[in-house]
């Protein structure tokens, strides 16, 4: 086989792959915040694989809401919801990570959503949506590696269980997952 037939069965090859399994978005899209940014209504963040999005999404004309789903998914299955007992009604919101590590929904008019309560400050803060769906709020060391888990969304379960999602009580921390089902 010349150099020639098997560059072009490999082109077709990657491109076959793209069809049936979809392929990264070629843009530059970034899966963290970092402290003191925000996540616009019109933002997403992606995981690194492609697989998961973070982002608002709305059910009907006004309810809106935080959530994330499977990026290539045929229907829009969201695995995690932020803000589902308060949507945003009739309004537009932000995702912000505030200099004191606080991540909350802003509301334009003013309300808030805090998504991490526990009033531990961290300015040195980032939240990543990492390759499982999980939304991770962590403070930073200095050199940029983790110091330690703030918060995280697979500790506050909406309507879907996902491989690491963990049901129960952890006699460690004092946490407990919920998973309400309906």
């Amino acid at each position: 086989m010349s150099d020639r037939e098997i560059l072009t069965n490999t082109t077709f090859l990657v491109i076959l792959v793209c069809l049936f399994m979809g392929c990264p978005n070629s843009s530059a899209q970034r899966d963290t915040i970092q402290a003191g940014e925000a996540l616009n209504f019109s933002s997403q963040l992606v995981s690194a694989n492609g697989m998961f999005t973070l982002g608002f999404f709305s059910l009907g004309d006004f309810d809106r809401y935080l959530g994330i789903w499977y990026t290539n998914a045929s229907i829009a299955y969201r695995v995690w919801v932020a803000n589902r007992e308060s949507p945003i009604l009739g309004g537009n919101g932000n995702l912000t990570l505030d200099t004191n590590g606080t991540l909350k929904i802003l509301v334009v008019g003013g309300n808030q959503f805090p998504l991490n309560s526990n009033n531990q400050s961290a300015h040195n803060s980032s939240a990543t949506l990492d390759n499982s769906g999980n939304f991770v709020l962590t403070e930073l060391n200095s050199d940029g590696s983790v110091k330690q888990v703030l918060w995280q969304s697979f500790d506050h379960p909406t309507n879907a269980l996902l491989p690491g999602m963990k049901l129960g009580m952890n006699f460690r921390t004092g946490k407990s997952g919920k998973f309400p089902l309906g």
